[in-house]
């Protein structure tokens, strides 16, 4: 599998990222880090299904920490889709490890 590394340590599929549309976002993700969305959605879903709506976790719990990027394949692409896919991924794989 291909990923895409941010400066920030992390890392997001290549293929994910490609798929998520682009957004400008406002301010609740304008040029903020999707390849850590993606990262951050994948620890929380890893960790737990405590949230019922990833969406509403990624606005309120992560969004507005996400580091600024603008390089690479993750420029301009939607925080909140790019969080959520790595969510799913991460209950996919905390669901195999079980």
């Amino acid at each position: 599998m291909t990923t895409h590394n941010c400066p920030h340590g992390n890392s997001a599929p290549a293929a994910v990222l490609d798929r998520i549309h682009e957004s400008q976002a406002g301010s609740s993700g304008r040029h903020q880090c999707a390849v850590c969305a993606y990262a951050e959605g994948y620890r929380q879903g890893l960790r737990s299904n405590r949230f019922k709506c990833p969406v509403r976790s990624a606005r309120n719990l992560t969004l507005g920490n996400l580091p600024p990027y603008q390089g690479g394949m993750g420029r301009h692409k939607c925080c909140v889709c790019s969080f959520h896919q790595g969510f799913e991924a991460g209950q996919a794989a905390a669901a195999t490890q079980a």
